[in-house]
């Protein structure tokens, strides 16, 4: 305890001493545009700090419930993302945003598989049905699924997404090689008596 009190006075003396650098940055639009930066993350930071106690103060759920809603508010959200401290695992968020995008893939003659998460990259399967082979309808569905996605698990560091048709292989005719025939000598010998 009494080490993390004297670790939390050490960073908030190096925050104290790069205000300091900061305001001696012998160029104005550097030092301003620093300055503008410290203030917009104190603002954020400020506003999600008042978010959590306002939610706290209308809640009546307990801990683990008020961390659920901590995690679903679009600021205090974002913040815990940011530290990797969101409580939801990465592979529910991409299942509920799956989810929410299934209805409309659905309608389309398609649907989304999540396969894995490797290296940070998500890894779907599109199985398309009445809408394999039509690439504007193709994009317009990879949108969707991108968008919700990445509004889910914005900490994803990519998405890979594998389009796969459900349509059977069209059966042609079967085609085999026939060789020619062999042409045959149409001259017969024949047997002359004389």
């Amino acid at each position: 305890m009494q080490q993390n009190m004297r670790e939390r006075q050490q960073r908030a003396a190096r925050i104290e001493a790069l205000i300091q650098e900061i305001a001696e940055f012998p160029d104005p639009r550097a030092r301003a545009t620093t300055e503008e930066l410290v203030q917009a993350l104190v603002d954020m930071y400020g506003e999600g700090l008042a978010r959590m106690l306002e939610m706290i103060a209308q809640s009546e759920a307990p801990g683990s419930a008020l961390i659920a809603e901590f995690a679903h508010d679009d600021l205090v959200g974002s913040l815990l993302l940011l530290h990797g401290l969101h409580p939801v695992a990465i592979e529910t968020r991409i299942a509920q945003a799956l989810d929410g995008v299934r209805p409309y893939l659905k309608a389309h003659g398609c649907s989304i598989e999540f396969v894995t998460i490797a290296n940070g990259v998500a890894h779907l399967r599109l199985v398309g049905g009445a809408c394999s082979g039509c690439s504007s309808s193709i994009s317009a569905l990879r949108q969707a699924v991108e968008e919700a996605i990445y509004n889910a698990a914005p900490d994803l560091d990519g998405l890979q997404i594998e389009e796969v048709s459900d349509q059977p292989a069209r059966s042609g005719i079967p085609v085999r090689f026939v060789p020619p025939r062999r042409r045959r000598d149409n001259a017969h010998v024949t047997a002359s008596g004389g």
